[in-house]
């Protein structure tokens, strides 16, 4: 956590994540409003690639919950656009599905799993 003045995600929260290659990618929290199961990042990989994600969440009639979740890259570099141009339906689904399976493993054990295990 590089900010917060919470010490937990909030709008205008600061915080990095590492990558396999040993770079850090910075995110901020963009937009944070609980009451409207709402929360919105942006991030930045240096060189690389550039990004923002928004996620709603909706009840259901049935009670379950549908999460809409929108992203939008942009390539910061030659390297950059070619890792946006493998970003297709098939990568979206698989990563969805990976969301999925590790927000209903929190919901069920109550941990989270380690990145790697669902990235």
């Amino acid at each position: 956590m590089i900010y917060s003045k919470s010490g937990v995600a909030e709008a205008g929260c600061v915080f990095t994540t590492a990558n396999d290659d040993g770079t850090e990618t910075t995110w901020l929290v963009t937009e944070y409003n609980p009451a409207a199961f709402r929360i919105a990042f942006a991030w930045v990989n240096p060189g690389q690639v550039a990004a923002q994600i928004g996620i709603s969440l909706n009840k259901n009639a049935q009670g379950t919950t549908t999460a809409l979740i929108r992203y939008t890259y942009t390539g910061l570099s030659l390297a950059g656009n070619q890792e946006v141009e493998r970003y297709d339906q098939n990568w979206f689904e698989s990563k969805m599905q990976s969301w999925e399976a590790a927000i209903n493993h929190y919901l069920r054990k109550g941990k989270a799993i380690s990145g790697a295990a669902w990235e």
